[in-house]
């Protein structure tokens, strides 16, 4: 057999299937015209977690292990412009780094926790259009016990 078919025959783009959440992932491989392979190994960039329950991927077995090593879902993919990347949530949540550092979070509800303290520095910031940044101003503004108007 030619180094090339031995190769073919060891990398497959595949279905993947059911995959766990345990510290590494194993689930269905299916290939076209090949044997299922049940536990298929599924490991992850340090940094990186996903948990795709299926999906498609690229596969290689040798030696008897069936190792995948790339997946993705295609059902959901946001459409990206040239060069940005994207973290993306099949419900529709994303993270997109565009074009001259512009970061844009798409979401339901945006939570940050933090242990210690959390900071913005901007030189503007707005809310819903209104500048609340350190250059926002307040109308009504009377000495004494009187409260501020809204930002303006």
């Amino acid at each position: 057999m030619k180094a090339l078919d031995l190769l073919a025959d060891m990398l497959k783009l595949v279905r993947l299937r059911g995959f766990n959440a345990d510290a590494i992932q194993s689930g269905r491989v299916e290939a076209h015209g090949s044997k299922a392979a049940d536990d298929a190994m599924r490991l992850e960039d340090y940094g990186f977690s996903a948990r795709a329950i299926d999906g498609q991927g690229l596969a290689i077995n040798a030696g008897g292990f069936t190792v995948v090593l790339r997946m993705d879902r295609l059902a959901g993919k946001p459409t990206l412009a040239p060069f940005e990347v994207c973290v993306w949530h099949k419900d529709g949540g994303k993270i997109t780094l565009g074009a001259q550092g512009k970061v844009t979070v798409d979401c339901v509800d945006y939570v940050v926790n933090a242990s210690g303290s959390a900071a913005i520095n901007s030189p503007s910031l707005t809310h819903n259009g209104v500048n609340v940044g350190d250059t926002h101003t307040h109308s009504g503004v009377r000495a004494g016990n009187a409260s501020t108007g809204a930002p303006s």
